[in-house]
């Protein structure tokens, strides 16, 4: 049935395994075959073209969805297609709008304006909405603010205190972890930059990109 597939489709995404040796785009495929028109199917391929940074292809399925009544998950995945193919203008205006319309957005809408106001470099709108949020924030939407001004940092130093301030809101924030990773590694301390790279690894076990990094880490130290 189409729901054992979609749920093998997902167990495939999830963990990079195959299930009687059919990948997640095997299962996706032959539920679109189906139904040309399977939301969850199309929204399963957008997640996965990002995570392969697949852009153009991720564009006209994301796209689809944000056409046709948009959940806040199609939202999101438009804009961060959007983003990943450095159209900030329309990426900033579909997170805006998103933002603007929620009484309440959620911290999923606030962290997507974050990036897309930093990518459209609105800097001065981006420190509003940052400090618009802080004090109420919780954790995990407060370490993503934190990560925000730290790319605003007029030096290096100040930079680095606002990482490892966001880092204490959540130890588990890749975005974090991952500029802490970069700061060590423009300073050339090789050793450090490892140990946060290895955290973010520990995150996103199958991504391609951190993997290659490590190695050429591990040639360095």
């Amino acid at each position: 049935s189409s729901d054992v597939m979609l749920a093998c489709a997902n167990f495939c995404f999830e963990t990079k395994n195959t299930v009687n040796g059919n990948t997640a785009n095997d299962f996706i495929n032959a539920l679109l075959k189906q139904n040309p028109y399977n939301i969850l199917a199309i929204r399963l391929f957008v997640k996965e073209d990002i995570a392969e940074k697949r852009w153009e292809s991720a564009f006209e399925r994301a796209q689809y969805l944000y056409n046709n009544n948009p959940s806040e998950e199609d939202i999101v995945l438009y804009a961060r297609v959007c983003a990943g193919m450095n159209n900030w203008e329309e990426a900033m205006n579909t997170a805006q709008a998103a933002y603007t319309t929620q009484k309440q957005p959620s911290d999923e809408i606030i962290a997507l304006y974050l990036q897309a106001l930093y990518g459209a470099k609105k800097y001065g709108t981006l420190r509003q909405v940052i400090s618009h949020h802080l004090s109420a924030a919780r954790s995990a939407l407060k370490s993503v603010l934190i990560y925000y001004q730290s790319l605003l940092a007029p030096n290096d130093e100040e930079k680095l205190a606002l990482l490892r301030s966001s880092l204490l809101s959540d130890p588990r924030s890749s975005l974090t972890l991952f500029a802490l990773y970069e700061w060590y590694f423009r300073h050339k301390d090789y050793r450090k930059a490892y140990y946060y790279l290895q955290q973010v690894i520990a995150l996103d076990p199958y991504n391609k990109m951190y993997l290659q990094l490590a190695e050429k880490l591990e040639r360095l130290q």
